[in-house]
């Protein structure tokens, strides 16, 4: 009994190793359409290839998209920094232009009070000559000459008076001529009346400049 199980078994390995012989031989066979085995090893390595050139052209398209994501980030941040810059040199030039503007508006409204300044001088000071004038006038004035009439304008004045004598009108131009306040004495007109005790005197009508 024991042989005879042991020689069923026998054939059944057989029998199925002689299968899968049978099985691979046919799977080669479809593949080569009816041809040898080396033929369907072939193409067998061949779609291999194939299917191996398509992976390496997949990573390889994916590692280029990669890249250039990489490459596009790189540039955007590149603009993005010279765009900030930018927009820190303008606010820059805009804060210069506006000190210029504050400069120059400054400069205006010191430039208004030294006008200012210089016309209230000018106003004391011509405030302070005519006194002073008049006063030189007095002292300039000989005895036996007397003034009836004194206009003093923005740049000339006009005296006119009389004196017991002639010599007493010259006498009084010597000394306008020596007053600082003005300059050309100059006689208008001069002449003998008389005044309102009867009694003769000389007239006249002197004119000077006022500097």
């Amino acid at each position: 009994m024991i042989k005879i199980n042991l020689a069923q078994r026998a054939q059944a390995s057989f029998a199925t190793s002689t299968g899968v012989k049978s099985a691979g031989s046919g799977l080669l066979s479809k593949l080569s359409g009816g041809g040898s085995s080396s033929d369907a090893l072939g193409k067998i390595l061949a779609f291999r290839k194939v299917i191996l050139g398509g992976v390496i052209l997949f990573l390889a398209s994916t590692f280029v998209d990669e890249y250039q994501d990489m490459e596009i980030k790189s540039v955007d941040e590149q603009i993005s920094a010279i765009q900030e810059k930018a927009k820190q040199l303008q606010a820059f030039v805009n804060k210069t232009k506006s000190f210029d503007q504050l400069k120059k508006a400054m400069e205006l409204d010191a430039l208004v009070m030294t006008t200012k300044v210089q016309t209230i001088q000018k106003l004391v000071e011509d405030r302070a000559v005519p006194p002073r004038m008049m006063l030189s006038f007095v002292t300039a004035t000989p005895s036996g000459v007397w003034l009836q009439e004194l206009r003093v304008g923005k740049s000339e004045i006009n005296f006119k008076g009389s004196g017991s004598e002639f010599n007493q009108v010259s006498d009084f131009m010597r000394s306008l001529g020596e007053v600082i306040y003005i300059s050309n004495v100059t006689l208008k007109s001069t002449q003998q009346v008389k005044d309102a005790n009867g009694n003769m005197v000389a007239s006249f009508e002197l004119t000077a400049n006022r500097k």
